[in-house]
């Protein structure tokens, strides 16, 4: 459970991370 939990965190910063970066 923690592997989903993780993997859902970071498709949910990607995308928050790459409107930062551009």
């Amino acid at each position: 459970l923690s592997i989903m939990f993780a993997c859902g965190l970071v498709a949910a910063s990607l995308p928050l991370l790459w409107r930062r970066t551009k």
